[in-house]
């Protein structure tokens, strides 16, 4: 029947063990909310794709507010050479012909100040998609970071359930050499330590998944340092 139960410790545990292709980075010290919220803006493409956006509306709005420039154009022309070209005086000297000449688009005119408004509109467009996308982001990150945050809780109730189970199996062990407990008892001492270790596993595994997540959520894993990866490994 022992052999039975090794068996049915080792497939257990062999299975709740998550498995994942890439380490992942580990978790830096005093790593808390607000920096995961910062990491995740700096990072999260969705947040890049929107200041893009607002950069551009920017610029689209600043070439539009130059409508009146476009609008009028302005020439002005200074010759000297022949009768065609300047006032030929009594004494035969010819004076200089000055042109000034301004056109106006009229097009550009009517629709200008409309397009200015529409540009100075998209920009407001942009900034608030800005603002939506960057809650969006921090709600998500805050989620995933609650839910890690869990994951090592319970990993760590885990833990002490498994010091009780192995506790409670030695007593058992020891009435049982006695003469003092029966052996269904200390059997199921034993599947009650198989149990919380089972548990354990599960709950480490669920530490990684929710790691891995929260991770993903804020964007890659680039953004842990070097000095933190350091610090870790020491």
């Amino acid at each position: 029947m022992y052999k039975h139960l090794a068996a049915a410790i080792a497939f257990a545990l062999v299975s709740a063990t998550p498995a994942f292709a890439d380490p992942l980075p580990p978790e830096p010290q005093n790593f808390t909310l607000a920096a995961a919220i910062h990491t995740a803006l700096r990072n999260n493409p969705g947040i890049q794709v929107a200041e893009a956006q607002v950069t551009q509306a920017k610029l689209d709005k600043e070439q539009a507010d130059l409508w009146w420039a476009n609008a009028v154009n302005a020439n002005a022309n200074y010759v000297l050479g022949g009768n065609q070209y300047g006032t030929v005086t009594a004494t035969g000297n010819v004076l200089p012909t000055a042109a000034v000449g301004v056109g106006m688009n009229l097009g550009t005119l009517l629709n200008g100040p409309k397009t200015s408004q529409r540009a100075a509109q998209n920009v407001i467009i942009a900034e608030a998609n800005l603002r939506k996308t960057s809650l969006e982001v921090a709600t998500a990150v805050t989620v995933a970071y609650q839910e890690y945050q869990a994951a090592k809780q319970l990993a760590s109730i885990s833990g002490d359930m498994v010091q009780a189970a192995e506790t409670d199996m030695r007593v058992v062990e020891r009435t049982f050499e006695r003469g003092a407990s029966q052996a269904n008892t200390l059997v199921g001492a034993r599947l009650a330590v198989v149990r919380s270790r089972v548990d354990q596993v599960q709950g480490s595994g669920n530490v990684t998944k929710a790691w891995s997540n929260l991770l993903n959520v804020m964007g890659d894993d680039h953004w842990v340092s070097n000095d933190a990866r350091t610090a870790d490994r020491r």
